[in-house]
């Protein structure tokens, strides 16, 4: 359902006619509300927009069911039990608390609604709209549930629109004008989930709605969840894009870091292995220096022994012209 606003409020409203409806055994009817600022806990949960004192004895809580459930059983426990410690800590005991959850579709129903162990047993009443017959609400002019109707069993096979054609004219029975537009605004929003839009507004017209507190608030509470998903998506959009850019921004960064690092890298290692290099070649060109400094000077001390060039150029394996030079030198 887009939004649990129109149950809450139609509860809130007519209140005695759910009751008396849902606990026809209660002959007298007379609500007064919980101080929910005195359950901060409860009314976290907006529990209270649902529980009211009963006849000044007992607690009746109704919990209007707009999607499925698994755990519902114990989160209804739950709120049994802590409508008992505010019952408690105010002084007024643990009364008879009456509980009852209302599917509007089907689909919802997640058809468990008992717990039992070795030392308890709970369960609470269950109301399935589909299965009420229309004539068990207008019949006996229960207003707070004309929203309902539509959604009702019908013993004559109708038209959807015959349903809404009648829905909208029992609704139009009621004279205060501002009860009348909130029902018809509550059946609206409820309709919308099975029958189709177009033929909805052909029987519920805006300048019908515009005295309804509750069409405004319907509204701000649309608004409010169209902008938290507009913000939502957007904040998603613009992470993506975020990415995506600084992501590009990222890769052009590195590049340009990676090129200056990997240049002054590559400089550091080219210096490094042309000085491996260099000593390298220095030392085989000084090697082969100095063998031939040390050549030479052999060939010198064989010619001033008195030994001819010809013979001191073979013995030392020295060239013949090195040794010449050295015979003049000598």
């Amino acid at each position: 359902m887009q939004s649990d606003i129109p149950i809450k409020r139609l509860l809130q409203i007519k209140t005695e006619d759910w009751v008396t409806f849902v606990f026809p055994e209660q002959t007298q009817v007379s609500l007064t509300d919980m101080k929910s600022d005195l359950v901060p806990r409860i009314k976290r949960e907006s529990l209270m927009d649902n529980v009211k004192w009963l006849n000044n004895s007992s607690v009746v809580h109704f919990e209007p069911m707009g999607y499925k459930y698994e755990a519902l059983p114990a989160r209804m426990l739950r709120y049994r039990s802590d409508i008992w410690e505010y019952t408690a800590n105010q002084k007024n005991g643990f009364p008879s608390i009456k509980q009852a959850v209302i599917f509007f579709f089907e689909k919802h129903d997640n058809n468990i609604h008992h717990l039992r162990d070795d030392t308890f047993d709970y369960s609470y009443k269950v109301i399935k709209v589909w299965e009420i017959e229309c004539a068990e609400i207008a019949d006996k002019k229960l207003m707070g549930l004309y929203p309902l109707l539509p959604l009702t069993k019908h013993k004559e096979q109708l038209s959807n629109e015959d349903v809404i054609k009648s829905a909208v004219a029992t609704i139009n029975t009621v004279s205060d004008p501002v009860c009348k537009a909130d029902l018809l605004v509550a059946m609206s929003i409820l309709a919308a989930e099975k029958y189709s839009k177009d033929l909805i507004q052909t029987y519920i017209r805006r300048d019908m709605l515009m005295q309804s507190a509750l069409f405004n608030e319907w509204i701000s509470d649309f608004v409010e969840e169209a902008e938290k998903k507009g913000k939502k998506e957007g904040r998603a959009e613009g992470k993506k894009e975020g990415r995506a850019e600084g992501k590009k921004e990222g890769r052009a960064e590195g590049k340009k870091e990676g090129r200056a690092e990997g240049k002054k890298e590559g400089r550091a290692e080219g210096k490094k292995e042309g000085r491996a290099e260099g000593k390298k070649e220095g030392r085989a060109e000084g090697k082969k220096e100095g063998r031939a400094e040390g050549k030479a000077e052999v060939a010198f001390k064989l010619l001033r022994k008195g030994h001819p060039a010809d013979y001191v150029a073979e013995i030392v394996d020295f060239p013949i012209d090195k040794v010449k030079e050295l015979t003049d030198v000598n």
